[in-house]
């Protein structure tokens, strides 16, 4: 007899956490998903909840330098509840 697979509790986070990264130098276009890479770990590091499996939204945002051309800089990443 097959047993059932039980898994494990999936938890609500409380509050939104947001991860940062401010890159010394403008990442070029193809490099654009390393500063979020950077601002997702961040968050991640600064969830700050007890062991668990928690559901969250990710939410990549950015602000922009508007010049000619424009250019990001700071990478945000935003974990919601």
């Amino acid at each position: 007899m097959a047993r059932a697979r039980k898994e494990p509790q999936v938890k609500l986070s409380k509050t939104p956490t947001t991860g940062i990264h401010r890159p010394r130098e403008a990442l070029q276009p193809e490099e654009h998903h390393l500063g979020w890479n950077k601002a997702l770990e961040k968050a991640l590091d600064d969830i700050k909840r007890p062991r668990g499996r928690y559901q969250v939204q990710v939410q990549f945002s950015a602000v922009v330098d508007v010049t000619n051309p424009g250019r990001i800089i700071e990478y945000q990443c935003t974990l919601f509840p």
